[in-house]
């Protein structure tokens, strides 16, 4: 494993467990700023992860449950509110890349984003 991934799971605990070797998305830096944005709350870096409140849409990045069911892994949980913040991020990646492929731009699939940068 990279030093460089080691020191991102260590400097930043996801799930509240420091020693989870999970890799993050290439994108996680900007779906983060999404978030804080799009589902802003008291869990890692201001996001609201476990978010159910928010109409229709769940979890720390706001997807809705179809966008979830198509993007997420095989065998994660049925709300994307349920699943651990690498796997949120992970499907919200997965969301991004055909966003991208379909549209241009992969973050243009969140209300926060506009005129090229996230509110």
């Amino acid at each position: 494993m990279s030093a460089l991934l080691v020191a991102l799971v260590i400097s930043f605990p996801i799930n509240g467990i420091r020693n989870e070797l999970q890799a993050l998305p290439p994108t996680w830096r900007m779906l983060v700023k999404i978030a804080q944005c799009e589902q802003p709350g008291k869990g890692w870096k201001g996001v609201a992860w476990k978010n159910t409140k928010n109409y229709s849409f769940y979890g720390g990045m706001g997807m809705t449950n179809l966008n979830w069911e198509t993007f997420k892994r095989k065998g994660q949980p049925e709300r994307m509110s349920d699943a651990s913040i690498v796997e949120q991020l992970w499907a919200a990646h997965r969301l991004g890349r055909w966003v991208k492929k379909n549209y241009g731009n992969p973050w243009i699939a969140w209300t926060c984003y506009t005129n090229g940068s996230v509110k």
